[in-house]
């Protein structure tokens, strides 16, 4: 009698697992032959816990849920078929770049990922790769399928590379932070070196080397050559106003207080067109990038075979 009711308890579990395997393994529906179960859709609105998504949930989020499964699975079954590999190294230095985008040292930003819950490993070799996987299938879809418009690229250039002056100026600074209004003693300081450069007791370049608190001072204060938007915009206005060889009044900036000398001011060229033409080839690119894959995305879904189960 045991032995029966032992038989009987064993049948019922046994039963009881198989029907909830049968619900997580239901298919949802078929790309091109691929099977998608419900337990898939389920991970995509709780990766952590599937289980703990509701059976009503994937119905009212039903046509969400298909579309985002449809477009990942034919991104998948072209990827397989490009054989687009992602090696390490490639994720590595992804790894790098995320942490430089958000201002982190590498180990910094390890631990906010593992802060958020997800192990290391998995970010960089799961959410990283599928990144990497997806920017490299736009870029390879882009390529193949957008036509070149050489009045477009040559528009681009035009934006981008005009002819510009280009400045060749020396500067002493003394550092004040900007919200430092009590700063008249280093305005003191500075004043009373514009003035000695003015009466000729000491050159510009003593002064720098001799006052000037950044690492042109032992250059003189030389800062180099170069376009005025590399410059603050404070450090910028000056020296439009500014003839060669003139040395301007003291002025502040967000770094601190500044005497420039402006020692010259010539006509640069842009680089030749075809020189950059690949520069931008991929700037055209980068623009037409995400159109060029709704495009192909939704040829894709046309020329495909999509059931849809439940």
């Amino acid at each position: 009698m045991k032995r029966y009711f032992l038989l009987i308890f064993l049948l019922l579990i046994i039963s009881s697992v198989s029907a909830e395997e049968k619900l997580l393994n239901s298919i949802a529906l078929k790309v091109n032959g691929k099977i998608i179960t419900l337990f898939d859709l389920k991970k995509t609105l709780n990766p952590e816990n599937p289980e703990a998504v509701p059976a009503d949930a994937l119905i009212k989020r039903k046509t969400e849920l298909v579309e985002k499964a449809v477009n990942d699975e034919l991104v998948r079954q072209e990827l397989q078929m490009l054989k687009m590999e992602i090696g390490k190294e490639e994720i590595d230095r992804a790894a790098e770049n995320v942490a430089i985008q958000n201002q982190m040292s590498l180990e910094q930003l390890k631990s906010e990922i593992e802060r958020q819950g997800i192990k290391w490993d998995v970010y960089k070799n799961t959410v990283l790769r599928g990144q990497l996987e997806l920017l490299n299938l736009k870029r390879h879809v882009t390529v193949t399928t957008v036509d070149v418009d050489e009045t477009i690229l040559k528009s681009i250039y035009d934006n981008q590379f005009k002819k510009e002056n280009n400045y060749t100026a020396s500067h002493i600074i003394l550092k004040s932070p900007p919200e430092n209004e009590n700063d008249g003693e280093i305005y003191a300081k500075i004043d009373s070196i514009y003035k000695q450069i003015l009466s000729g007791k000491v050159t510009f370049e003593e002064a720098a080397k001799s006052y000037s608190e950044d690492g042109s001072a032992s250059n003189g204060g030389l800062l180099g050559t170069f376009p005025l938007n590399q410059m603050v915009p404070e450090f910028s206005s000056k020296l439009k106003e500014m003839k060669e060889g003139e040395t301007c009044k003291p002025f502040k900036s967000r770094y601190g207080w500044h005497i420039v000398k402006l020692l010259k001011v010539e006509l640069k060229d842009p680089p030749p067109y075809n020189e950059i033409r690949g520069r931008l080839l991929n700037v055209y690119y980068q623009q037409n990038m995400e159109k060029a894959f709704q495009s192909w995305l939704t040829k894709k879904r046309d020329e495909s075979k999509i059931e849809i189960l439940f």
